[in-house]
């Protein structure tokens, strides 16, 4: 190559340390090199320019990440020039595991009461990478039930109580669990056998239905509905 005759760009390789990443806890540093006379080098994360700013520092043909979180997963590519040609290097992907978020309970049907003998489904979901394990507790004591959906058929008023779900992720070695849900079943009176969750809402109002752990049967007045009421112990 005659003296002072720029060589063109050529070869550009973008290479990472590490791919396999976890959110908070990993840092990474993306190395770009290439054939060419004093080649600068721009980096790219999508098609959105990357520069230096609060944990991702630039400096010529590396670019780290510190602290990575889920949306640093790429893909990555970095573009070498200089003032005789330019060329951008192939793409890279991270891969970051990440969660679980808070896990969220819904409940099917959902109501205020149900009655003994009706069918209730719990599903517990979390944002996680990869997908979180679940298990379930009643009032704090696990059921030993290990999936999303816990279903509770022909439901029985020892049932009754605080539902939560744990959601744990194998890859980041974090757990969360969600906020308390609340199941109270009722037992219906006499002549209510086979109401709906909704229908048993406006029986409690007129006092046919009561939990009825440790309760007696007060004697209706004429033409009053047979009511229970709870004992204390």
């Amino acid at each position: 190559m005659p003296p002072g005759k720029k060589e063109r760009i050529s070869s550009v390789t973008l290479v990472a340390s590490q791919t396999d990443l976890v959110e908070f806890n990993s840092s990474v540093t993306l190395t770009c090199s290439a054939s060419g006379s004093s080649p600068s080098f721009q980096w790219f994360n999508r098609s959105d320019e990357v520069t230096g700013s609060d944990g991702v520092l630039t400096d010529r043909g590396t670019l780290t990440i510190e602290s990575v979180t889920r949306y640093d997963t790429g893909p990555y590519k970095c573009n070498a020039s200089n003032i005789v040609s330019s060329e951008m290097s192939s793409v890279v992907h991270l891969t970051i595991s990440y969660g679980p978020d808070n896990p969220i309970v819904i409940v099917t049907p959902r109501a205020e009461f149900y009655s003994s003998g009706s069918t209730i489904v719990l599903s517990c979901s979390s944002e996680s990478s990869p997908a979180a394990q679940i298990q379930w507790a009643l009032n704090g004591a696990l059921l030993g039930k290990e999936e999303p959906e816990l279903r509770l058929e022909n439901v029985q008023t020892s049932q009754s109580g605080e539902y939560t779900c744990w959601a744990h992720n194998s890859k980041t070695q974090r757990y969360k669990l969600s906020s308390p849900t609340s199941i109270t079943v009722l037992v219906p009176g006499p002549g209510h056998s086979g109401l709906s969750s909704g229908a048993i809402e406006s029986c409690v109002s007129d006092h046919v239905y009561v939990n009825t752990v440790g309760a007696t049967e007060k004697q209706p007045g004429p033409g009053q509905p047979h009511v229970y009421e709870t004992l204390s112990y």
